[in-house]
């Protein structure tokens, strides 16, 4: 009784999450363990909606080129799920793995002998195909001048290791990493080793595999009394060669398969498997628990020493039928004495007793991770949705957790007691309860392990769900639309002027990850919106726009003077249509050289965009700096130019997103701005720090229920930058009056640069007229709206599938002004020749790249000469104000950039 009302109190003890910070772990013992978990609950600070996103996207700032997707792959505990989910995301996100052959493969291929064996030639077909893959996609991007990857992701799993308890703090590869692990309640975990690879599969015979027969089980009492017989013969003796131990060598077993008998981990008993797992020890006093003269472990003698850079193939295991392009698949050999080289593969000791300390390392090491997910609810929608909006893959996709079925089982679980409760349910069933209180009592221990994974799950979609509650305010499955519009604004636009230096997005997709506008249908049924900001592409964009227009006229015959008068119609709403017939000639133009569809930088106060604000096919509208602030759903049914109400279910849209590095954005917006005489007067009148709008409301509060979820941008850094502001804005009494353009002529450089770059940040434009002013914000939360709009489940599939997204950038526009400009007319026109030829395309985009090299030798105001230009580009990135934030936004840019140059709903 004493006994059972202590084991009571121990799992009691452990039902809150607490912090185990790693300098009180480190020399623990059991009297300091029930001491340390009164500290305060874990609190996760970075946000978990598209961690893949801020973790992985090439960034200058950060100056990473990629990192691991760590795994750590608990036996029986959903493993192989996973393993597919993330060889999907890898396809998604374009991350192509590297394809090789092991060194025998490569010799059986060269021989023929592969080829002859079962299977052998499907094996070199698939080996063939993905090569060729990879080698297409590697040369498209190396076409564009450009790297060969933004960013490369190495897939690392270990199963068959205990991981070392302090890698998160040891190993600098850990920071450069997604880590993701599930569990499984102890038991069932135990249970499930059994039956899978245990004792009983001899009985089978040989190629058999051992299966409960779930149509027989308790309903044939010969064959429940059989079963129950065998499990209690056999279990007890699995149980008894617990491998936590030294293990005596076997005769007659290959030398091959005694090492694997000498491993801790592997398809047998060892007591309290998952604690085990995530307690290893490689280093420091941890060691002191362990004989290691007679263990003889292979230590590494210098963890500093690690390579982040120092990946091989033999990370790149996946799934049996890909078995063979892996040189080590999670063995052990010569060529990988190490298994796969990645975070936390090195050696550790982690047999023999065990003790509570060993317990808060394992915590520690639990609480290092991205995900900590449960096995038993690897489908249940909610965890599906939090790991797919983690890896920033779309909830409805159909690799998405909830939508697959594991095969990797011998028993169906046919419903959710099942999924939990299966084979400790078996063995009360057959009065085998003994057989369950064995192994409670070995594995006390990895139950309380699992009691607090259980909490940190709780924790981390808790969070999740209050982080993301605000992206999908209407879940319309049916595809009703049920929003009311209220009566439209005034939509007349703002004027603005911009570098003749332009750019478009240059990235490659791979045609087999993605579909493409569907070439057969007419250009014209689709309405192209074409976005910009302060500094990204104001004139490009109006150059582009009567290029595209102009090209149409000369497709059907008119000549330049004809196309030349046709293109400068005056009016921002015109329609280029045969006066005769009524029949289209080219696109329709909404907007013109100095205003924009609608109002720019302005937003209904209660809808979040414009009331006036919907596209129709057959047109194209210039939009500067749009306040995109309605619900997903509304924002796509204006995209499409969707009815109040059904019937009609979609239209059809395009999205032209011109953005820019936000360093070189601020930078061009300084020196611009900063010029004698100012090319633009609005400077003389504007206050930088103001951030309301005229109700009142900031700009940051209605950009951060966007791109807080997806970045580190918190709403005290924003503070920080007014406070900034404010500090530099007439707070001397020499310039109590001074205008803001004073304040850019007489500021030294720094302190210049750091007035104009707070306005581009927090400013409404309310002060200047909406003419310009937190540009930087306004551009990262439309790079989140817009991929929401190909991936949110709140968007009803085929509206999704009638959006299409391309991104552009000014540098990719400077390098190769041909190219781009042919990918933007293939983009808007369509590929074909059915519009407009080829040859007329490829004419216009030379005499494109002819107008930018004589423009080259000119004298830009944003693009000449500054000395110190590289000097304050590098103090942005090390100020603690507007680094952390231009990083981020940074980010976002090179993501939606290294993507594709087209995207659709996928």
């Amino acid at each position: 009784a004493f006994a059972l009302i202590s084991i009571f109190l121990q799992l009691k003890a452990v039902r809150r999450v607490q912090v185990v910070p790693i300098d009180d772990v480190k020399n623990a013992d059991d009297a300091a363990y029930s001491e340390r978990l009164l500290s305060p609950p874990i609190n996760f600070t970075e946000p978990f909606a598209n961690r893949w996103q801020r973790r992985f996207s090439s960034s200058e700032s950060r100056g990473k080129s990629g990192g691991y997707l760590f795994f750590k792959h608990i036996r029986k505990a959903g493993g192989t799920s996973l393993r597919s989910f993330f060889f999907n995301v890898l396809e998604y996100h374009d991350q192509s793995r590297t394809y090789d052959l092991s060194p025998v493969a490569k010799a059986g291929f060269a021989s023929g002998e592969l080829d002859r064996k079962k299977g052998g030639r499907a094996h070199r077909q698939i080996y063939e195909s993905h090569k060729k893959q990879t080698a297409r996609k590697e040369k498209r991007k190396k076409n564009r001048g450009g790297p060969t990857s933004g960013y490369n992701v190495h897939y690392v799993e270990q199963e068959f290791d205990a991981m070392d308890w302090q890698c998160s703090n040891n190993d600098p590869r850990w920071n450069d990493s997604m880590h993701i692990i599930t569990l499984r309640h102890p038991i069932e975990r135990h249970l499930s080793e059994f039956f899978y690879s245990g004792p009983l599969q001899k009985i089978a015979g040989p190629g058999q595999l051992f299966r409960v027969d779930k149509t027989l089980l308790y309903e044939n009492q010969t064959y429940t009394n059989e079963l129950a017989g065998l499990i209690d013969e056999y279990f007890p003796l699995w149980m008894k060669e617990n491998h936590a131990y030294s293990q005596r060598k076997k005769e007659r077993i290959p030398k091959r398969r005694q090492e694997e008998l000498q491993r801790p981990f592997g398809r047998f008993y060892t007591d309290n498997f998952q604690l085990r797992a995530l307690a290893g020890c490689s280093s420091g006093d941890c060691l002191d628990d362990y004989d290691l003269d007679k263990e003889k472990p292979r230590m590494q003698d210098q963890l500093s020493t690690l390579a982040p850079q120092n990946t091989t193939n033999c990370t790149l295991y996946y799934i049996k039928s890909d078995v063979l392009f892996d040189t080590c698949h999670k063995s052990y050999s010569d060529e990988c004495p190490n298994g796969c080289d990645g975070p936390c593969f090195y050696e550790t000791m982690t047999r023999g007793p065990l003790h509570r300390k060993h317990l808060v390392r394992a915590m520690h090491s639990l609480e290092s991770f991205d995900a900590v997910l449960m096995m038993d609810r690897l489908d249940d929608e909610k965890q599906a949705d939090f790991l797919s909006d983690m890896f920033g893959v779309p909830r409805d996709a159909p690799f998405s957790l909830k939508n697959k079925e594991s095969k990797n089982f011998r028993v169906e679980k046919s419903n959710k007691r099942e999924k939990t409760h299966f084979y400790r349910d078996l063995l009360s069933n057959l009065r085998l309860d003994r057989l369950s209180d064995m192994l409670r009592k070995e594995n006390l221990l990895e139950i309380e392990l699992f009691k607090h994974a259980e909490k940190l799950n709780e924790i981390m979609i808790d969070q999740w769900e209050k982080e993301t509650a605000g992206l999908n305010l209407r879940i319309d499955t049916a595809g009703e639309q049920n929003d009311k519009r209220t009566p439209p604004e005034d939509d007349s636009t703002n004027s603005g002027e911009e570098d003749q230096y332009l750019t478009a997005n240059t990235a490659e997709v791979d045609k087999d990850q993605t579909e493409t506008v569907n070439q057969a249908e007419d250009a014209h049924d689709y309405g192209v919106i074409v976005v910009m900001y302060h500094k990204t592409g104001y004139v490009l964009t109006r150059l582009l726009m009567k290029l595209t227009i102009g090209l149409e006229y000369e497709a059907i015959g008119y000549n330049e003077s004809e196309v030349q008068k046709a293109v400068q119609v005056v009016g921002s709403s015109v329609d280029h249509v045969d006066e005769k017939t009524g029949v289209p000639i080219a696109f329709g133009q909404r907007g013109n050289w100095n205003r924009n569809f609608v109002l720019a930088r302005r937003h209904h106060g209660v809808i979040g965009c414009q009331s006036s604000f919907k596209l129709s096919g057959g047109a194209i509208y210039l939009q500067e700096a749009p306040d995109f602030y309605c619900s997903d759903v509304d924002l796509a049914e204006r995209m499409l130019g969707l009815p109040e109400q059904p019937p009609q279910k979609s239209g059809k849209a395009k999205i032209v997103h011109f953005v820019r590095n936000p360093f070189d954005m601020v930078l061009s917006n300084y020196f611009y701005h900063s010029a004698d005489p100012t090319p633009e007067p609005w400077v003389h009148i504007d206050d930088p720090c103001e951030f309301n709008y005229g109700n009142g409301e900031s700009l940051a509060s209605h950009v951060l229920p966007t791109i807080s979820p997806r970045t580190k941008i918190t709403h005290q850094q924003l503070d920080a930058v007014v406070a900034m502001c404010q500090s530099l804005y007439q707070s001397k009494r020499s310039m109590k009056n001074a205008t803001f353009y004073e304040h850019l002529l007489k500021l030294d450089h720094w302190d210049g640069l750091q007035l104009a770059t707070a306005q581009m940040i927090i400013s409404s434009s309310f002060a200047n007229k909406h003419l310009a002013g937190g540009d930087i914000l306004r551009m990262a939360n439309n790079l989140i709206k817009f991929q929401n709009l190909l991936t949110s489940p709140s968007i009803p599939r085929e509206q999704r599938e009638n959006l299409h997204l391309l991104t552009m950038s000014m540098d990719d526009y400077i390098a190769s002004p041909k190219n781009v400009t042919m990918k933007f007319l293939d983009f808007v026109l369509g590929s074909d020749d059915a519009v407009v030829s080829t040859d007329l395309r490829m004419k216009a985009a030379e005499g494109q790249e002819r107008g930018v090299k004589r423009s080259q030798n000119g004298n830009h105001v944003t693009q000449g000469k500054h000395d110190d230009r590289e000097e304050l580009r590098q103090s942005l990135r090390d100020d603690s104000v507007l680094g952390p934030i231009l990083s981020e936004v940074e980010i976002l840019v090179n993501e939606a950039l290294d993507q594709s140059d087209e995207q659709v709903h996928r």
